[in-house]
């Protein structure tokens, strides 16, 4: 995979990995056809492209195709090279992606190797019948959520924060476990969309040098998790932002209210 791609895959491996406990790697396909390659017989590769057109991902299936090992390719496009030349193919049926930045294509990637991850599990008898039903519904259930939460803060981003952030040259990145790569694809949405320099960071490598960035002129943006534990590690990395004066943006959920009190901008999900 490759881009946005690249980070619906990094995103996908906790799926695969606390789902379906199976070992898995992400590759960025620009990398891989230039790495040593071992054949492994029982792997599965999984090239997940927007286009189903991707040069690089495109010689990686046709490296991976010349060991004989099975491929499955997770595309928006069925009539694409990708489609044509893998073992099989999930399509996203995401429409045709009018922006410029993939932004339905990334949310459909997510819900569809989410779903892969479960009716894998549900085949390996790692999970039940139950769970799998459990699973689609929550995928409706989080497509309701994103829509009520964008429709929450719409009016406000218009009419406030977008102004008041289109000022700021520089902006930090921070994320933990899944949300790391999560923020990886916020960063790459803000260079794309509005050409405003952006990096982000695992939120442990915090002071491992980045904090000497962290200032009033540097918006430092995170992502928390629901996991108790990375969110109180989360806590941490936000008073390092504020101990350097620096201006805090946060995506938080119901109830983390100790990271929503800290931050300047808050946005916060049910």
């Amino acid at each position: 995979s490759a881009g946005t791609s690249w980070h619906a895959a990094r995103i996908a491996q906790f799926f695969f990995e606390m789902i379906c406990k199976i070992p898995t790697r992400v590759f960025l396909a620009s990398e891989f056809r230039y790495m040593p390659f071992f054949p492994e017989a029982d792997s599965i590769y999984i090239m997940v492209s927007q286009s189903g057109e991707t040069a690089d991902t495109l010689e990686a299936l046709r490296l991976i195709n010349s060991y004989n090992i099975s491929t499955v390719a997770i595309t928006n496009v069925a009539s694409s090279s990708i489609v044509r030349e893998a073992g099989g193919f999930l399509p996203m049926q995401a429409g045709p992606e009018i922006s410029v930045a993939s932004t339905k294509a990334f949310s459909t990637q997510l819900a569809t190797l989410y779903w892969l991850a479960n009716r894998i599990a549900l085949e390996r008898k790692t999970i039940t019948v139950e769970a799998m039903y459990a699973a689609e519904e929550q995928l409706c259930i989080a497509a309701e959520v994103l829509e009520a939460t964008i429709e929450m803060y719409k009016f406000r981003i218009i009419q406030d924060l977008a102004p008041e952030y289109m000022r700021y040259n520089h902006f930090i990145f921070l994320g933990r476990h899944i949300s790391y790569p999560f923020a990886l694809e916020a960063s790459l949405k803000l260079k794309e969309i509005s050409y405003i320099f952006s990096q982000c960071y695992p939120a442990g490598e915090l002071k491992h040098g980045p904090i000497a960035l962290v200032d009033e002129h540097t918006p430092v943006v995170i992502f928390s998790v629901l996991d108790d534990l990375l969110y109180r590690k989360l806590l941490s990395n936000a008073h390092e932002v504020k101990a350097r004066n620096g201006h805090l943006v946060v995506f938080a959920f119901e109830g983390q209210d100790e990271l929503i009190s800290m931050a300047d901008t808050a946005f916060v999900i049910p």
